[in-house]
């Protein structure tokens, strides 16, 4: 996927039932009231705005179609990074959803 196609992840599903969630406070974990169903995109600017950023560090995005409706998505990035004057890359994959 282009960066110009990034506005597409609107079109995925993102209902999903929860039955769960935790939130960590410190070192404390809570389990934290929540509606039983998820439904669009609370976050979507700032979803398409991180995707934008990695593949404009050379990061690539891997669409996922049924027909021709976007139905998923993954981000890649290759990050450098210095450790104690080591040099070393790591490889960053996101899934950031799907829907069926």
């Amino acid at each position: 996927m282009s960066i110009e196609d990034l506005d597409r992840i609107a079109e995925i599903d993102r209902t999903e039932r929860v039955d769960a969630l935790y939130r960590q406070k410190g070192s404390e974990i809570a389990l934290k009231p929540v509606e039983p169903f998820i439904n669009g995109w609370p976050d979507l600017p700032e979803t398409i705005a991180f995707c934008r950023e990695h593949l404009r560090a050379g990061g690539e995005a891997l669409g996922v179609y049924v027909g021709n409706k976007l139905a998923g998505i993954a981000i890649s990035a290759l990050r450098y990074r210095s450790r104690n004057g080591i040099a070393g890359f790591s490889a960053h994959l996101r899934r950031l959803t799907t829907s069926t």
